[in-house]
Parts: C-alpha cells; structure tokens; sequence
C-alpha cells in the first residue's frame, strides 16, 4: 500500500478524520440522485476528446485512403502495413477517450494544461482513492 493509505489508516486509528472532499459534480436534487457535470467541465470534456480521440480516429481512417491511393499507383505497399497502421490508429483514438477525461481539469475554475500531464496525476489519483474506499467499504460490509 501507498504512502496515502498508510497516512489516513494511522488517521483513522488516532481518532482524526481526514478533511471531507467536496464534490465538483453538483446533485440537483430533482429526480433519482440525479448528478450534473457544469458545462465548463464538459466543454473540457469534448475539446479534450476531440483533440486526443477524433484526430488519430481522423488519421486512421486517412491510413486507409493513402494506403489504396499508394496500391492504385503501383507501389508495392503490403496490405498488412496499411492495416496494422489503421489498427494503431484505431487503438489510440479508443485510449484516447480516456486520457481525455482523466486529463481534464474537473475544477470549473481551473482551466487547466495543453496535454494535462498534471491534471492525468491528479484525477487518476481522486480515482484510485475512491476505489480504495469503496474497496474498504466492501470489506467492512462483508465483515459483518
């Protein structure tokens, strides 16, 4: 286990509790615990997907016009080029959703980095804490 983990067990047993997180999602209250993202962060969201996810899904689908273009014109370009190449691409547009996502800034003040390098560290982080504790909430239901 990490250093964080270590540092909220020997909290819990000397009787602190960590500070409490605030959401950045805002519950509305009006239906089923119906949960809203603010559109600043989901403005993020699309620029940041099209940016890491339409481009390589772009230039895969471009792979495969170049690829029949350069076969029409006589060079002898192997079909398993131009298909592990579209593949490639095709592969980075999908983990390109998820970076992404992970790579925005889910503060609405913030606006955050070009490649989001840090805010990637800092939300993957906020993920990992938060499957630990349901983790650990598991655990305990299990228990008794």
């Amino acid at each position: 286990m990490g250093r964080k983990s270590r540092t909220k067990r020997e909290a819990a047993l000397a009787g602190k509790t960590p500070a409490p997180v605030t959401p950045l999602i805002k519950n509305t209250g009006t239906g089923k615990d119906k949960l809203i993202i603010p559109k600043e962060i989901n403005g993020r969201f699309l620029a940041r997907i099209l940016m890491f996810s339409g481009l390589p899904f772009a230039l895969a689908l471009l792979t495969e016009v170049i690829g029949a273009t350069l076969i029409r014109s006589g060079l002898p370009v192997p079909n398993v080029v131009v298909l592990l190449v579209n593949l490639l691409f095709f592969g980075i547009s999908v983990l390109g959703i998820t970076y992404a996502i992970l790579s925005t800034s889910w503060d609405p003040a913030v606006k955050g980095s070009l490649l989001g390098i840090k805010e990637f560290k800092q939300n993957g982080k906020r993920i990992l804490s938060a499957l630990q504790d349901e983790g650990q909430k598991r655990r305990m239901e299990q228990k008794s």
